[in-house]
């Protein structure tokens, strides 16, 4: 078994309220750590989408639009 897949077990075993040794504590919290480092990381290098920008813009025009439009097919 590799260590990732041991660190699986351990978060298992505590989401399933199941007892662990401090060693096998000590252990998942670096794993966690580990999993919140590589995560910062990632987002750290994301870069935000042009076209994300662009789409976000769109909605934000069309939400102010949707609630009268509603309004009028519901008085047809």
């Amino acid at each position: 078994m590799t260590s990732e897949e041991q660190d699986r077990v351990l978060h298992d075993k505590l989401t399933r309220d199941e007892a662990l040794s401090n060693q096998e504590q000590a252990e998942l919290e670096q794993w966690y750590a580990r999993l919140d480092r590589d995560e910062g990381a990632v987002l750290a290098r994301t870069v935000a989408s042009p076209k994300l920008a662009e789409l976000e813009a769109q909605m934000a025009q069309a939400t102010p639009q949707r609630p009268s439009v509603t309004q009028r097919q519901l008085s047809q």
